[in-house]
């Protein structure tokens, strides 16, 4: 049997959406015969971990620690937190001194500074002091092909390393471009001061791969001018048939962040265009993620604060129930990140339910979505639109969601082994 390791800081029970494609791999590649190892990060330092989230059968998963300051920086203040929503409550008293300077303004600024000089030694992101405990977990022991997953760029890099250690075939899984992203998206003036060894590091990863996997057709136009090994176009896919149709579904959901400049707002102005009816209580948008009081906000902006159900934020199960119990689920492509295809979509079309995309037009996430007849997609601003399409929703309509074959996880995994067993032999 051929050995392949993955390398990957997000797996299981860590609940990174990225953490899932490479169990979809490890899962189904094991079961078509190979023997998989899993280096990964000790979940104690991932930020969220969801204990229902197993692990697959018949996967050696290694967990290598790291120096993460930002992580433990984070855990300091989740235990700190804690320990401060148990202890019992005082009354403080009002300061009568004058301020000079915001106590909240001082923590702001020095966390940018702190932020800023951790930038500068973190290289080339906040899990490089993983890299070297993941080499040395696994670096000694061999491989017949080393599969690293990024973001984080960390991966490529131990990737890299580690198939040079052990003579192995390298592939690079690109589920984010990397120095595509770098130029204009998210970029502190600190990353964008060492975009250059950035290019040199991407370079001298890329020219030591066999194959790189993109997750979405627009990464892989971006790596075939970049790379000379093949370019291979492989999105997530479905873990599990969906259900049947279910007329008694109700409502919208929206589950995941407003970050990066994703708003609710253009649905909540849609439903407020809605006519209102005096026999049912209207379509309504129930959001489940980490920004419920954006959430909140933009539904009372919007004039409809009833129309909205906030859940907070969920497990990975819960959400999937969520998701099972809607008309319609909301994906949000960000500015900038056209080339993306979320990976909770594959969750929700697992859940048989039909997406409803606000994307530009060009936004793979929108092509995918007409393409497979899989949902609506509409720009930002096409309030107009969003409305006649929350109309039909609510009316009853549903797509005939022609293209879900084709997303089987297991046919894409089949076809994957096709091609590492390939590169193998011809190495």
């Amino acid at each position: 049997m051929p050995d392949l390791l993955l390398v990957s800081p997000h797996f299981a029970p860590a609940t990174a959406i990225g953490g899932r494609r490479v169990e979809r791999m490890a899962r189904h590649l094991s079961q078509l015969g190979w023997n998989v190892t899993v280096v990964t990060l000790d979940p104690a330092l991932s930020e969220r971990v969801d204990p229902r989230l197993g692990r697959p059968e018949g996967v050696e998963v290694v967990a290598a620690t790291g120096a993460l300051p930002r992580a433990w920086l984070a855990r300091w203040r989740r235990n700190r937190a804690q320990s401060s929503a148990s202890a019992p409550s005082t009354t403080a008293q009002p300061s009568t001194a004058p301020s000079a300077i915001s106590p909240d303004g001082v923590t702001r600024r020095l966390r940018r500074i702190a932020g800023d000089m951790l930038g500068m030694v973190e290289f080339p992101d906040a899990w490089a002091g993983w890299l070297p405990f993941a080499i040395a977990a696994v670096g000694g022991r061999r491989f017949d092909v080393v599969l690293a997953s990024s973001p984080p760029y960390s991966a490529a890099l131990a990737g890299a390393a580690l198939a040079s250690l052990c003579h192995s075939t390298l592939v690079l899984d690109y589920r984010d471009p990397w120095v595509d992203v770098l130029t204009h998206i998210e970029a502190t003036a600190a990353q964008k001061r060492m975009l250059l060894a950035h290019r040199l590091a991407e370079g001298a990863c890329l020219a030591g791969a066999d194959a790189v996997l993109c997750a979405t057709p627009s990464i892989q136009r971006m790596m075939i001018q970049r790379c000379e090994a093949p370019a291979l176009l492989l999105t997530n896919g479905l873990d599990r048939s969906p259900p049947p149709a279910d007329d008694s579904r109700t409502d919208l959901v929206y589950a995941g962040s407003l970050a990066y400049g994703r708003t609710l707002t253009p649905i909540l102005l849609a439903l407020a265009s809605l006519p209102e009816s005096s026999n049912t209580p209207g379509l309504r948008l129930h959001y489940a993620g980490p920004h419920s009081a954006m959430a909140l906000q933009q539904a009372e902006a919007a004039g409809v604060p009833d129309r909205l159900v906030d859940h907070g934020l969920l497990s990975v199960a819960d959400a999937h129930d969520l998701h099972a119990q809607a008309r319609a689920a909301v994906a949000i492509s960000a500015p900038g990140y056209e080339y993306a295809i979320p990976g909770k979509v594959f969750d929700v079309l697992g859940a048989g339910t039909p997406l409803l995309v606000l994307a530009r037009n060009d936004a793979d996430v929108a092509a995918f979505t007409r393409d497979n007849g899989l949902g609506w997609a509409h720009d930002h601003d096409d309030v107009a639109g969003l409305a006649q399409t929350l109309s039909a929703i609510e009316a009853g309509e549903r797509p005939a969601m022609s293209g879900l074959a084709d997303l089987d996880a297991g046919r894409q995994m089949t076809w994957l082994d096709g091609v590492l067993r390939g590169l193998v032999q011809g190495r």
